[in-house]
């Protein structure tokens, strides 16, 4: 958590996302900081939300560097998967959903998704047509973050790879806090002129 004058040492443009927002959480605790289909929560509802999913996040292994697609709506489920992810350290790797499902296959390879949080429909299309994502496995259950307050929001994970993976990526990080200024926030895909989606990565700063 972020002091005000930390923020304001560091010049709003140069603090850390997670900064950014706790110090607005402090500030305006009760004041409204998201509408969606009628529904408002205030800063510190959207803080304990989003403090809930990176918990659940970093129990199935998602932290610093991992790197972690989002496919789903301008909605509640994205900005909370968004926020959570970066109190994590891991890489927001963001894909639009309107995308066809072969967009969305190169953009998963490109970005290196280990997880996946999505919708419906992608969660549908991805399961039936991108080989080797399932859901996650606690405790020989499927854990579908739906049932825990995030409505239609599904996690999704690269089957075969996540372990080895996250080993690797365990030592690369060991010596990085969760999340640090220099480090990749997310990665976005541009529309291009060309077939193959190109990506670019935004530090947290």
């Amino acid at each position: 958590i972020c002091t005000e004058e930390r923020v304001i040492r560091k010049g709003i443009m140069n603090a850390e996302i997670v900064e950014c927002f706790a110090e607005t959480v402090r500030k305006y605790p009760d004041k409204t900081a998201l509408v969606d289909k009628g529904n408002s929560i205030s800063w510190e509802q959207l803080d304990e939300k989003t403090e809930y999913l990176a918990d659940f996040f970093k129990s199935i292994g998602v932290g610093s560097g991992t790197h972690t697609g989002i496919c789903c709506g301008s909605n509640f489920q994205w900005v909370c998967s968004f926020l959570a992810l970066q109190k994590t350290g891991a890489v927001a790797v963001l894909i639009n959903p309107r995308c066809t499902i072969k967009e969305i296959e190169q953009q998963v390879q490109i970005g290196d998704v280990d997880f996946l949080c999505c919708d419906d429909r992608v969660k549908e299309e991805i399961c039936d047509n991108i080989c080797g994502f399932r859901y996650v496995v606690q405790e020989g259950k499927e854990s579908n973050v739906c049932m825990n307050g995030f409505a239609g929001l599904h996690l999704l994970q690269k089957h075969g790879r996540g372990e080895d993976r996250q080993k690797s990526r365990r030592v690369l990080h060991k010596f990085q806090p969760g999340v640090c200024s220099p480090y990749t926030a997310c990665m976005v895909f541009t529309s291009g002129s060309v077939a193959r989606p190109k990506a670019v990565m935004l530090a947290h700063d």
